[in-house]
């Protein structure tokens, strides 16, 4: 079985499930109670939905260290060691989080699928078998020494579930989540609740300097064409620096971005763009 949920919910959601105790958890995430997690969990969406965001959040909610180990690429050797035959071998990344860690943490593994099997090297999936069985422990082909990983939160974050291998998807059961992609309304929501005043402050704004519209905003996320809000992001700080020209100018705040200013700010951004590669090729 595999969750589809809305991302309002997202967070709320996945660490409800993931306690066989099933004990409440409200909307402002108040885990105090909450003190032993029972299973792991893969995290499938689309780049920008919040993958890394909501295990950050398990991790703070659960009390545990946060590490993240990006797979994407990684071959058997790299992400589980390689044997001591080899003049340059050496602990795999899975270890060295382990050591400098501990045992007791919470571990994104993320891009899980973008993983390459190899001949020579292996198939690093496989790596992962006795750590998500009754065994509970981990073999670095270096140490081979069996580190129990039974207090290890495991988090595996996907672009694609299709790629991910059926042994590994039949040891997560019924903790598979799929994220839906956000609509132009949903980024735009995020866009205001989030982005905005995440970069308002950073460009040290008020809201005597600029105000963002709703169809401003929506008009910036029709722009776009992820399933997730990181463009969007970009999008809206490209915005505010059209605006920080603006105020620079001398134009009388505070400047309003509807849908016009916002598509004219980045159709300029974008010939600006567009002009320095020109010249940088010698035209």
């Amino acid at each position: 079985k595999k969750t589809i949920i809305a991302q309002d919910d997202q967070i709320v959601q996945i660490l409800s499930t993931i306690y066989k105790n099933q004990k409440v958890v409200n909307s402002t995430l108040d885990l105090d109670t909450i003190r032993e997690l029972k299973e792991n969990i893969l995290i499938c969406g689309s780049t920008g939905t919040g993958k890394t965001e909501i295990s950050e959040a398990i991790a703070e909610c659960t009390h545990k260290r946060f590490c993240k180990v990006h797979c994407r690429n990684k071959n058997a050797m790299e992400i589980g060691g390689s044997h001591r035959t080899y003049a340059e071998s050496c602990h795999g990344e899975i270890m060295e989080k382990l050591l400098y860690y501990g045992n007791d943490c919470c571990m994104l593994l993320d891009e899980f699928e973008k993983m390459v099997i190899t001949e020579k090297e292996g198939n690093p999936f496989a790596l992962f078998i006795s750590t998500w069985d009754d065994q509970k422990t981990f073999t670095d082909h270096f140490t081979l020494v069996p580190v129990p990983t039974k207090n290890v939160i495991w988090i595996l974050t996907v672009n694609s579930i299709d790629k991910v291998p059926d042994y590994i998807l039949n040891r997560f059961g019924e903790n598979v989540f799929i994220l839906d992609t956000y609509s132009a309304q949903m980024k735009a929501e995020i866009g205001r609740r989030f982005i905005v005043p995440k970069y308002m402050k950073t460009y040290n704004f008020t809201e005597q300097d600029l105000q963002f519209t709703d169809e401003g905003l929506v008009a910036i996320a029709k722009t776009t064409h992820d399933g997730g809000a990181r463009i969007t992001a970009q999008k809206i700080e490209k915005v505010l620096r059209a605006v920080n020209e603006q105020l620079e100018y001398g134009v009388r705040a505070p400047i309003i971005v509807d849908a016009q200013f916002a598509l004219s700010a980045l159709a300029d951004t974008a010939k600006t763009v567009g002009d320095e590669k020109h010249r940088s090729i010698g035209f």
